[in-house]
């Protein structure tokens, strides 16, 4: 909270309806790139605050009759719209908001101002390529070697330096590094060092075709019509940090022998021609928990067919692991993939939610990531960043940590 004369909230355009038709608090996918807005607020030194249950603001006798001191009063609120983003970083720039989100694309030419402050929290979402394992999808995306071997070929730490400009962290498992359940020593790291290497991809590939009718054929991998193998890789089309990703990825994935497509759609059209899924067998379905999982991986397909799929942020949960159950189980409702685990997850899952003693606990959470490291049913890329910038007349304790902000309401704005 940001003491002016007025409050002011600046948003990202379409953010006025995602506001009016709320998701759920703890949602569980978001586009990447998406970020809350940003409530900028204050008021003159000799005011106070103070918000009510009811809406509206305290009346003079209220504020008379309660113990209030230090607390925040405004007079008015406005809500300002900006729709066009370089209109809203012209705007901090030239002082006229006092805070707003900033792009990854802008962050380090804010970092380089006097007068802005950019703080990058840390987030929860994850950034993982996705292996669409039902029957529309590549048939040996069901192996782990080869979801091993197509983890080899990518270079995380060249991701998050160079593409995510730094403002990221590489992660091998559903839990950033940071979070309290991410136990390092049952981790297996891909993707880095020298689990980032081409040729060793490339053997992991071989081992993981044998006994079928894809072979190499010099440099390229070819399938039973000794064409080369071309994978579809499904993004969303308003990031450009996601394009830069996926055609960095056609050139990786291109050096292990594959051709890969990639096809740009919107958000929207990402979620409900590809994620979601149906039952398309005869008879009823064993399951349909979901949109998202309609049943078996042989049985319930998303309408359009894809393999990869980058540009859908997930949520990691590292406050309530138990609900990234979701994903991981054969039944799970945001099982996108049909990803099947070769160990018992469910059980896993089961005990960790029931258990009470903490350190026991910890043990399980920590064999559940450990084995979503080596099961990779993604590959477990970056961690991302909400970056927000502020006039330097705002004051408060803006760390990096998650829940940086969550002492907000004691921010203050130094016109002096």
């Amino acid at each position: 909270m940001v003491h002016t004369k007025s409050v002011t909230e600046t948003v990202r355009p379409h953010e006025r309806q995602r506001r009016t038709q709320s998701r759920p608090r703890n949602q569980r996918t978001r586009l990447h790139g998406e970020s809350r807005p940003i409530h900028v607020r204050a008021l003159e030194p000799e005011h106070v605050v103070r918000r009510t249950a009811k809406r509206g603001i305290l009346s003079p006798r209220q504020r008379r009759s309660r113990s209030v001191e230090r607390v925040p009063y405004y007079d008015s609120y406005t809500y300002r719209v900006i729709p066009d983003q370089n209109a809203r970083l012209s705007a901090l720039q030239k002082g006229n908001i006092t805070s707003t989100s900033i792009p990854l694309s802008s962050a380090r030419k804010f970092q380089g101002m006097d007068d802005v402050t950019v703080q990058a929290i840390k987030q929860p979402y994850l950034t993982p390529i996705c292996y669409n394992m039902r029957r529309n999808g590549w048939s040996q995306l069901r192996k782990q070697s080869v979801r091993h071997a197509l983890s080899y070929a990518v270079d995380k730490t060249k991701v998050a330096q160079d593409i995510f400009r730094g403002f990221s962290d590489v992660t091998h498992t559903f839990q950033p590094r940071w979070s309290d359940w991410y136990d390092g020593s049952k981790i297996i790291k891909t993707g880095v060092g020298k689990s980032n290497d081409i040729e060793t991809a490339r053997s992991k590939l071989k081992a993981g075709l044998q006994g079928t009718e894809y072979a190499y054929d010099d440099t390229m991998l070819t399938g039973p019509d000794g064409s080369t193998v071309t994978l579809k890789l499904v993004i969303t089309q308003t990031s450009t940090t996601i394009k830069t990703f996926a055609q960095y990825l056609a050139r990786a994935y291109g050096k292990l022998g594959f051709n890969i497509e990639i096809e740009p759609v919107a958000f929207d059209t990402l979620t409900s021609n590809y994620l979601n899924n149906s039952y398309q067998g005869s008879g009823r379905p064993k399951w349909n928990v979901s949109p998202t999982n309609g049943g078996g991986r042989d049985e319930s397909v998303s309408e359009v067919p894809w393999d990869l799929c980058l540009g859908a942020t997930l949520n990691t949960y590292p406050l309530t692991p138990s609900s990234t159950e979701m994903f991981f189980t054969k039944r799970g409702r945001a099982n996108y993939t049909g990803y099947y685990p070769t160990a018992d997850l469910k059980s896993l899952y089961d005990a960790a939610r029931s258990e009470t003693d903490e350190k026991r606990r910890r043990k399980l959470y920590a064999e559940i990531f450990g084995t979503l490291s080596e099961e990779q049913p993604y590959n477990f890329v970056i961690t991302g960043r909400d970056i927000y910038g502020y006039r330097d007349t705002v004051h408060g304790s803006r760390g990096r940590q998650y829940l940086a902000n969550w002492n907000r309401q004691t921010w203050y704005r130094n016109t002096q």
